[in-house]
């Protein structure tokens, strides 16, 4: 493997922050292609960005010899199989979520493929780079919330503006001429879904869904879906996502744990010390009885002062910022978590290991949103499969036998 990885990223919306990042910020990876199914737009890309070649189709990406990686930033619903083509040419990928929203099928073939090439792929949910939600992950593992029983995440967004360019087209939001963006199992709602999933650490293995369209109905999808998970071992989940609620955007996260509670701000009353990340653990002077105590330290009841017992509510915590300059966490968006995940992809690549949301990690996710589409759709639970993660036995055996078969010979 070349020490810099030649990198084509496909999709010139968001995808342009994944040229800048690849381009400018990570040392051992150049894009050399820019490619964009509005011939227009991939160009003006190019030369804006700098990037010596573009273009308007897909083939000419995966027919280049010289392309190591493949970013792939197209509509939601193409995806999957942008994926897969990458690696049946032999490409890494990166891919926004969802990696797949549509066809458990393909799917599975992505994880074989990844398999049977020694490939590594990367779903970038900016919500896994995000400093409150790394803190809290690392607050579970180290056990400081005990065994977490329930799990609530929300993604709640007005899409409404964004169905429609500034040049005043269509985006693929809107679905006219092709599958309109999804809810809980494409953009924001597979963000829920994966953060849910990431912090219960396990799969989830059952879903019950319900979902209606009353804020946009000339889509052909809800706007607004809710799905309650179970995982193995009894956890629940509670995933929301909205896509044309009438109120400004939210993105919550609340984990209860056998020892403390974890939450995001965004809920009333309003923390006096202001948003961020919220927390009451056993031991630490917990007290737990009104609402009235929920974001404050206060003292018990009209005893003297002298004899006053501190009460903890949900006191605000500590979290770690993100090492990422200002600088570039404006040009990139999402405040810079597209570098984390994108450098954290170029380290796995060149350092033969898996990346943190690796195949396996996004292909549970993903089960778990179509799964949550189908039960919605049909009114009744649905399982989700088992997807276990085989990367040190592939690692172990060398290459496969099948290594020279495409995906068609699954």
């Amino acid at each position: 493997m070349a020490q810099t990885l030649k990198v084509a990223v496909v999709g010139m919306g968001h995808g342009r922050s994944h040229v800048r990042v690849f381009n400018e910020y990570i040392e051992r990876s150049e894009v050399i292609l820019v490619c964009d199914a509005v011939e227009a737009r991939a160009k003006a890309a190019a030369e804006e960005l700098g990037i010596p070649r573009w273009t308007a189709r897909y083939a000419d990406v995966l027919d280049n010899k010289d392309v190591d990686l493949v970013a792939v930033c197209t509509p939601c619903h193409l995806h999957g199989r942008h994926a897969l083509a990458a690696l049946d040419h032999g490409k890494h990928v990166m891919v926004e979520v969802p990696m797949e929203n549509q066809s458990l099928e393909i799917l599975w073939k992505i994880v074989y493929m990844a398999e049977r090439r020694n490939l590594k792929v990367q779903m970038d949910n900016q919500h896994r780079w995000m400093a409150p939600a790394v803190h809290a992950r690392r607050l579970l593992q180290e056990g400081k919330l005990g065994d977490p029983y329930y799990i609530e995440t929300e993604y709640v967004h007005d899409i409404e503006s964004i169905t429609v360019r500034k040049d005043g087209f269509p985006t693929f939001r809107w679905g006219l001429g092709e599958l309109a963006q999804g809810t809980i199992n494409a953009g924001g709602g597979i963000y829920a879904v994966d953060t849910a999933r990431w912090f219960s650490g396990e799969q989830f293995v059952e879903v019950f869904g319900f979902g209606n369209k009353k804020n946009m109905p000339y889509r052909q999808v809800n706007d607004h879906e809710v799905a309650l998970f179970r995982t193995g071992s009894g956890s629940i989940a509670r995933v929301v996502c909205s896509k044309g609620p009438k109120r400004p955007t939210i993105e919550y996260f609340a984990v209860y744990g056998t020892k403390g509670t974890l939450e995001t701000s965004g809920r009333l009353p309003h923390p006096a010390e202001g948003p961020g990340l919220y927390g009451c653990f056993v031991g630490e002077d917990y007290h737990g009885d009104t609402y009235s105590w929920m974001y404050q330290m206060s003292v018990q009841g009209d005893r003297p002062a002298a004899a006053a017992v501190p009460r903890q509510g949900m006191r605000k915590i500590s979290v770690p910022p993100l090492v990422v300059e200002p600088e570039m966490a404006q040009r990139v968006g999402h405040g810079g978590t597209e570098y984390l995940s994108d450098l954290d992809l170029v380290h796995a690549i060149l350092e033969d290991r898996q990346p943190p949301c690796n195949v396996y990690e996004a292909a549970r996710s993903c089960a778990a949103a179509i799964a949550a589409v189908q039960s919605i759709t049909e009114g009744r639970p649905v399982r989700i499969p088992d997807i276990a993660d085989r990367s040190d036995a592939i690692k172990k055996f060398g290459p496969l036998p099948t290594a020279p078969l495409t995906s068609d010979e699954l």
